[in-house]
């Protein structure tokens, strides 16, 4: 009965060593072969706008102060646009951003290598592309990320992709999307503003019929302009430093470490009793 007691315990210990090494093989395996990253950062200046044209000098200052002010930095509205779901929306109905973003594995000779089971006639399968709201969180922290560089007033932006033309690609088409929505939010905001202006106007009885005629001609012209003004209206972000990619192995998801050290310490706590179970009873055996 001791011999076969001995003999089981040999065995967990036997068990426990291999489960530990493979263990430690698998967690340097996912780190050097499965986290291979292409990081790429890009420095933009935020630019003041107004859309807003010359016309408005001919108003009288009542009507002026209808339109009301700009004030503040255009900084963390740029941060809102770039992280807002409006914008990622663009992406996330962009079946090709899916695709590189949830099914590509690996980069190799200037291309992404994609998990074929994933794939459908080279298009990512829904199965394996996460909920709207899963995918904007993953878009804001982990494939990109905005801050405001507190000490130059910059706004950075960084990528991280399997791809280092993907992850300057990204940086170009999200700021693109961002300065688009930002000048037709602009534009369809001062056109509100002059309507609402010559609605005020018109109902006012103390203003003569000729005063409200010329404000009516000059917002009219003023709204004609303001779809020429759009052309020429700078973006809200300005490029500093371009979009520059580099290798990058990202550091696996701390919940994966502290699941792999627990398991690791299981095993250790495993071979060390079996140790001392297998000596407690070889000396009572003698």
């Amino acid at each position: 009965m001791l011999k076969e007691i001995i003999q089981e315990t040999k065995k967990i210990r036997s068990i426990a060593v291999i489960a530990f090494i493979i263990l430690m093989i698998s967690n340097l395996s996912y780190y050097l072969f499965s986290n291979k990253y292409y990081q790429s950062n890009a420095s933009y200046r935020v630019v003041e706008n107004s859309v807003v044209g010359t016309g408005t000098s001919l108003l009288p200052s009542s009507a002026l102060s209808l339109l009301g002010s700009s004030s503040g930095s255009n900084d963390f509205l740029s941060l809102e646009i770039l992280s807002s779901k409006k914008l990622f929306k663009k992406f996330y109905d962009d079946k090709k951003y899916l695709t590189d973003i949830y099914a590509s594995v690996d980069y190799y000779d200037g291309e992404l290598i994609y998990d074929s089971s994933r794939l459908l006639e080279g298009i990512i399968l829904t199965d394996y592309v996460p909920n709207f709201e899963d995918a904007h969180k993953d878009f804001k922290e982990d494939i990109l990320t905005f801050k405001l560089n507190s000490r130059t007033g910059f706004i950075e932006i960084i990528s991280l992709t399997k791809s280092p033309d993907l992850s300057k690609a990204l940086i170009d088409r999200v700021v693109d999307e961002a300065n688009s929505i930002y000048l037709s939010t602009e534009i369809n905001s001062s056109l509100e503003a002059f309507k609402n202006i010559e609605d005020v106007l018109l109902k006012n009885k103390n203003v003569s019929i000729a005063a409200k005629n010329a404000v009516s001609k000059i917002l009219e012209t003023e709204v004609q302009n303001q779809i020429m003004l759009a052309k020429d209206t700078k973006p809200l972000l300005k490029e500093i430093d371009p979009p520059y990619a580099e290798f990058k192995n990202k550091i696996p998801n701390s919940s994966f470490f502290i699941i792999s050290f627990l398991l690791s310490i299981l095993t250790l706590v495993l071979i060390i009793f079996s140790r001392y179970f297998f000596k407690i009873f070889a000396e009572n055996k003698d």
